[in-house]
Order: structure tokens, then sequence, then C-alpha cells
């Protein structure tokens, strides 16, 4: 009844691939929502390595963090992409290895609860694509993409939150939730 002072949620700015620090963060947490990530396709391309330590390693420091420690963390989500579905660039193998990377931990660490969630592009996301849109046709055009046939599932922030949301309340341990989104 007294709680109104309770901190009952924490920021933490650290370095996902750096396991003191994730277990500096980790040590008192009830949740963990991982949207830590590389998730610009050409800086993947050309710096790989720096892809796979961010995305898939920062996911294991994660999991060994709570494996080690015994912390009593309840749920751990890991933030994915739509291009993890049948990868064909660096960003979206690492995504889908970073999965892949929660939901094993499952099997490890059967006290904590591992899902996914995995959804497109977010409008007013930092990273999002639909900035250059909005600048390309401010500017008269071309809206550039990679290809005509290139479908782009477009997501407003409040639904890629309440996915979250959801995975947390309803989710259970290996599940991955995909909103369903119109395409564009």
């Amino acid at each position: 009844i007294y709680n109104n002072f309770k901190q009952l949620l924490e920021f933490r700015i650290g370095d996902i691939r750096n396991y003191a620090s994730v277990c500096s963060a980790l040590k008192i947490a009830d949740i963990v929502i991982n949207a830590a990530a590389l998730k610009q396709v050409p800086s993947c391309e050309y710096f790989p390595f720096e892809a796979v330590q961010t995305n898939i390693a920062g996911a294991e420091n994660i999991v060994r963090a709570i494996l080690e420690n015994d912390f009593p963390v309840e749920t751990v989500v890991g933030v994915s992409t739509d291009k993890a579905c049948k990868p064909v660039n660096v960003m979206g193998r690492t995504r889908a290895l970073q999965e892949r990377v929660f939901i094993a931990a499952n099997i490890m660490i059967p006290n904590t609860r591992f899902v996914c969630v995995r959804y497109g592009n977010v409008l007013a996301s930092r990273g999002s694509v639909i900035p250059l849109f909005h600048h390309q046709i401010k500017n008269g055009g071309p809206v550039t993409v990679t290809t005509r046939d290139m479908t782009r599932f477009l997501l407003p922030l409040e639904h890629a939150v309440d996915t979250i949301i959801a995975a947390i309340q309803t989710g259970t341990a290996g599940e991955t939730f995909i909103p369903k989104v119109p395409a564009a």
C-alpha cells in the first residue's frame, strides 16, 4: 500500500558484450527485455563480427550470467526481427541465432522462462528505415527499396510494446511471439 516511492523499474546502460556489465544488471532483475542489437543490415554486412559479438554473444552473456550466478530472473524476452526468418544477410542470421540461444536456454535454466518476440520495422524506433523514407518523400523521391518485390512489415511502437507485454504475461518457455501486421 505504501510502495509509492518503491522503484519498480530500472533502466541500465551497459555493454551487452561485457559479461561483468550484464551480471551487474541482472543480479536483482525479475524480468529482462533484451533489445540490444546491431540491427542495420549494411552495418552488419560490413562488420559481421561486430554483429556476432552483439547479437549472439550478447544473448549468451545473459544466459551465462543467469546460469552461473543463479540469478532469480523469472522471464527473459529476446527482441528479434522478421529478418530472422529465412535469413539472407548477416543481421538476419545473427538475430536468428540469438533466438536459438534464448530458446535453448530453457533447457539449461528451467527456473527462468525464455521467450522471444519477432517483428519488422517499428515506426518511430531508432534505426528504422522509416525516417529515411520520410526524408526521401519530403525531398521529392524516389523512395529507395532493395527491390520492388520486397515486403515490409510496419508496426506502430505501441503494438511492439504490446507484443512484449503479451510475451511476458502469457508466453510459455520457448515460444516466439509474432504479431499479425499488414505488409506494405
